[in-house]
């Protein structure tokens, strides 16, 4: 009798026993979890530094290299000869060699060959940049008809009126990028043929202000703005801008 009523009472001491094991280990879990979820919410220093990293371990990937001092578009690349190294183009930034990727899953892109380059070409820099050098190869620019509309103060009264400026073609025997002259740095100052010079500005987001307009005026005498503002940020290849058509 006495051993069944051992065993009857051992039953609840020993379910009260296990209750209390697992509250602990409750608790445990629970105290952990409090101590990570501050890391796993804000990131602790460590994982913040491992993630910055990583981050920066990225490389950089853009549309537009330099080969033979010219920018070259990844896409004007030959598919089957000029992959990775290969494709002979160097960073329009900082000068290193890149690798070209002309994959399949991907579109194709420029990489820094080395993972430290610590350097990240903008598209929209490279963008102006290529546009810039392809008008100073140009030995002729046609300048299209437009019509401005002013207004004109006649006896006292504001009279609106169009201007029909006719379409003009220039011929030029020479060509130098980023000149810096009187408190002006077109993107490109063209000599005439007459000797006289034609100042360049491409537009991509902003265009030439009234003030910059002035000082372009008093240093080259004839200015143009060339607006790109409707290409792609990543670019346009040499086939595309030729042709008019994508490739």
């Amino acid at each position: 009798m006495a051993a069944e009523t051992r065993i009857t009472a051992m039953g609840p001491l020993q379910s009260f026993s296990d209750c209390k094991r697992w509250q602990i280990l409750l608790i445990g879990v629970m105290f952990a979890i409090g101590r990570m979820l501050p890391e796993m919410v804000n990131g602790s220093p460590n994982s913040r530094m491992a993630i910055r990293r990583q981050w920066q371990k990225m490389p950089a990937s853009f549309a537009y290299g330099r080969r033979d001092g010219r920018l070259l578009h990844v896409l004007d690349l030959d598919e089957t000869h000029e992959r990775g190294l290969r494709c002979g183009c160097v960073c329009p930034e900082c000068g290193r060699q890149l690798q070209a990727h002309l994959g399949v899953q991907k579109a194709w892109h420029f990489q820094h060959h080395v993972e430290d380059a610590n350097c990240n070409p903008q598209p929209m820099t490279l963008l102006h940049a290529f546009v810039r050098d392809e008008l100073a190869r140009r030995k002729t620019l046609e300048v299209p008809a437009v019509v401005v509309s002013c207004e004109l103060d006649f006896l006292g009264q504001v009279v609106p009126e169009f201007l029909h400026i006719p379409a003009e073609k220039f011929v030029f025997t020479g060509s130098e990028t980023e000149v810096r002259g009187d408190c002006v740095q077109p993107d490109v100052v063209f000599t005439r043929e007459d000797t006289g010079k034609l100042a360049l500005e491409v537009r991509y987001s902003h265009a030439v202000d009234a003030e910059k307009l002035q000082r372009l005026h008093r240093n080259y005498g004839m200015a143009v703005e060339f607006d790109v503002s409707d290409l792609p940020s990543g670019g346009v290849s040499t086939q595309k801008k030729q042709t008019g058509h994508p490739r």
